[in-house]
């Protein structure tokens, strides 16, 4: 699937939620910015959507919607987090 680094970001935050309503931040607090308001050194592409369209095509497989790998990974790290206290 397709996604923004800014939908992306919301989705982690908004799953890490899920675990611990006392996170700092929320899903509306994060908000876009443009390329040039990301001022770092590198060059950085001004359409940046992450897409795996062209790897499936190229691999001939199909990946899992990438929601169900953040909600695993943060579930996992979330599980850590209260293990460890």
């Amino acid at each position: 699937g397709k996604t923004t680094w800014n939908e992306f970001a919301k989705y982690i935050i908004a799953e890490a939620c899920k675990y611990d309503s006392s996170l700092r931040t929320k899903p509306e607090n994060i908000n876009p910015i443009t390329t040039s308001e990301y001022n770092m050194p590198a060059q950085r592409p001004t359409a940046a959507v992450m897409d795996n369209t062209k790897l499936k095509e190229l691999l001939g497989i199909t990946f899992p919607a990438w929601q169900q790998q953040v909600s695993r990974v943060v579930a996992e790290l979330m599980n850590q987090k209260e293990s460890k206290q």
